[in-house]
């Protein structure tokens, strides 16, 4: 039967078209059959049901529930609403032309509409990848959401038996922080520890704060070791008139200003507050500070180990000796009387000094 009303066209040199009607080919383009086809670019392929393309090698099929218009050239291009199987005892093989890569897209038209799922069946395996020492592969999105089968089963990383909701099988867990903090939470095998920490040399402080309500977090656990410090320290602000005070230090309070402290200059000073924390490298391993109140100043050693300037002047110092403040400013030394030295002791001698001045570890015990 021939469809005089919706005659085949073939408006240029070596085209052809095998059947149907209402076709349209072009130069050297090529239509098997079917209506509504047009192929009027050079090279070109429609097939099916109202497939049509004006580009060149563009091949097109369309199954007829809606106008199926090819893109641009040399591409392959199905509309196929009923969906579409591949059934293969081999490879399907999707890659660059120069290169073995390749983009496979699948999700919602450029217009919207429901997102579309990449749904695989029970019992499969999906491997990316030809191999396991150069494989790469990243997913890019505004989010993406790993969802165990109905809300119920584990999701496993570097493991193929998940024991929790996510299990990650590793020694760390890396954040990158676009370069910069590069924190990481796990353990390197050894000290039977849990590790938080970074691996970029200039971060040296870990932090516990709320982002949602602006302030630090406080921490519960059965007992702290500390390593970086050997003294409890709050920081003071100091009156300096006219100089710095130098670490190691032994401080008073300055009963002209409120909460300030200043450098001792006198003997048996029962205003001795503590030592200037730092000197010899020993930082604090505990610092006291109120966010936001009582902030600022220099740390100074309230108890624990630190070294202090002191003057063997009027007596050598040995270990085991209390210390109290001197005439000579900032420095202490051995107490000698010990009425005086009720209220103004500042704490024990751990190493001695036998003449002169110097620096010598002392255990802070104000008493």
């Amino acid at each position: 039967m021939t469809y005089t009303a919706y005659p085949n066209v073939v408006n240029n040199d070596f085209g052809a078209i095998g059947g149907g009607y209402g076709n349209t080919a072009g130069f050297a383009a090529a239509i098997p059959g079917g209506y509504g086809n047009i192929a009027t670019g050079n090279g070109s392929f429609a097939a099916g049901r109202n497939a049509q393309t004006t580009f060149d090698g563009n091949f097109v099929w369309g199954d007829g529930s809606q106008t199926w218009t090819g893109s641009g050239a040399n591409r392959f291009e199905v509309l196929a609403s009923g969906g579409v199987n591949f059934f293969t005892s081999g490879e399907l093989d999707v890659r660059d032309t120069a290169s073995p890569r390749g983009t496979i897209r699948v999700g919602a038209n450029q217009t919207g509409g429901d997102p579309k799922l990449i749904r695989f069946g029970d019992g499969d395996y999906v491997h990316i990848g030809e191999n396991v020492t150069d494989d790469h592969m990243e997913l890019q999105a505004a989010s993406f959401s790993l969802i165990p089968p109905y809300g119920s089963g584990f999701v496993g990383i570097n493991t193929s038996t998940p024991q929790q909701q996510l299990d990650v099988n590793g020694e760390f867990l890396v954040v990158d922080g676009n370069g910069n903090e590069q924190a990481y939470l796990g353990g390197d095998g050894s000290g039977g520890d849990v590790q938080v920490g970074s691996l970029n040399p200039n971060i040296s402080n870990v932090a516990f704060y709320n982002a949602g309500n602006n302030s630090y977090m406080h921490i519960y656990c059965s007992s702290i070791t500390i390593n970086g410090g050997a003294d409890l320290a709050e920081p003071f602000e100091m009156s300096t008139p006219g100089k710095e005070i130098p670490q190691g230090a032994v401080v008073v309070i300055d009963d002209e200003n409120p909460g300030h402290l200043k450098m001792s200059d006198r003997p048996y000073d029962t205003r001795v507050a503590g030592v200037l924390s730092g000197a010899k490298g020993i930082n604090p391993g505990i610092q006291l500070k109120q966010q936001g109140l009582l902030e600022g100043g220099k740390n100074v050693a309230l108890t624990g180990r630190v070294y202090v300037l002191a003057d063997a002047t009027h007596g050598s110092i040995k270990p085991g000796d209390l210390l109290t403040t001197s005439g000579t400013p900032g420095h202490a030394m051995k107490v000698r009387d010990h009425v005086k030295a009720q209220g103004a002791i500042l704490g024990k001698a751990m190493t001695g000094l036998k003449e002169g001045k110097g620096m010598i570890l002392v255990l802070v015990t104000l008493q």
